[in-house]
Formats: structure tokens, sequence, C-alpha cells
């Protein structure tokens, strides 16, 4: 049985078999079962924040960059347009 990605055996009423990882399993109670699934739930979600920190600092970065590219723009254009001003013939 799996549940999310822990894969489960029942054994019988008391005792479950938990994959601990790269094929090792432990049986274990139902209680020490759900406190596996807890730990695992909440590294999870540390993994899952840490993941969308990242992603809200590359946007930001993104952002960043598209602000400096239309500032860059705009400064082109005007030193474009004084340029022709000097410069009639082109």
């Amino acid at each position: 049985m799996k549940i999310g990605n822990l894969e489960v055996m029942v054994m019988c009423c008391f005792c479950v078999k938990v994959l601990l990882g790269d094929g090792y399993y432990a049986e274990r109670t139902a209680k020490q079962t759900v406190e596996i699934l807890t730990r695992r739930g909440k590294a999870l979600d540390s993994q899952v924040e840490s993941l969308m920190a990242n992603m809200k600092d590359l946007k930001a970065e993104a952002s960043f960059f598209d602000v400096t590219a239309s500032e860059a723009a705009v400064g082109f254009a005007e030193f474009d347009y004084f340029f022709m001003r000097l410069n009639p013939c082109l």
C-alpha cells in the first residue's frame, strides 16, 4: 500500500512495514508509522518552503532585471534623440 510517497505493508493488526529508503523496511507499530509520516511531512514542508523562498528571490531578481532593461531602453532612446539632434545627417 502506498501513502503519499511512503510505501507501507500491513503485516498484521499491530505491525506495519515502513520503507525507510533504498529497499530497507522496518516493522513499526501504527503509532510509530504515524510519527514517521509526520516527520517526513514536516521535512517535505520545509523543502517546499525553501523552494518557495528561492522562487520568490528569483522572481524579485527577474523583476529587477526587467526594470533595469526598461530604464536602459529609455536612456538609450533619450541618447538616440540627442545624438540625432547633434548629427542631423545620420
